[in-house]
């Protein structure tokens, strides 16, 4: 990084885990070297995306079936009646689940579904991985 920048972007980090940061500044003064540390900070990245496999719809329901994260701590499936939505979360499942049953749904209407892997953070919010691909079923 130059002296000037306050930006750093770390490549190659491992989806779903936790890293601790402390930035220093210095100056060297002659032949010495002046630090100022700051705190340490410790973030999460997001773990992997999953990725809808297979839908099938059915009386009041809809199943659905994806891909398992390895770092995720559990999914939330959520649902839109228009491909490009507003997406609501229907519901959650925990980690080593990978399909489950959506309803009581509305017969006749097309939902459209992605699922997002998550893990919880130090502080006990969610972090989402990116959303999976979107499917659809017609509800009967």
């Amino acid at each position: 990084m130059e002296a000037n920048e306050c930006t750093c972007t770390l490549k190659n980090l491992t989806p779903g885990s936790a890293y601790t940061f402390k930035v220093a500044a210095f100056a060297k003064d002659g032949d010495d070297t002046l630090y100022c540390a700051g705190d340490a900070i410790t973030l999460q990245t997001r773990p992997s995306a999953s990725r809808l496999l297979d839908i099938d719809n059915g009386r009041g329901k809809v199943w659905l079936k994806w891909s398992e994260s390895k770092q995720a701590q559990g999914y939330a499936i959520f649902a839109a009646t228009k491909v490009d939505g507003p997406y609501q979360e229907v519901a959650t499942v925990k980690a080593g689940v990978t399909e489950t049953t959506v309803k009581p749904l509305d017969e006749g209407v097309r939902y459209y579904f992605q699922v997002r892997a998550y893990i919880t953070s130090i502080k006990g919010n969610r972090i989402y991985a990116e959303p999976s691909n979107i499917m659809y079923a017609v509800v009967w």
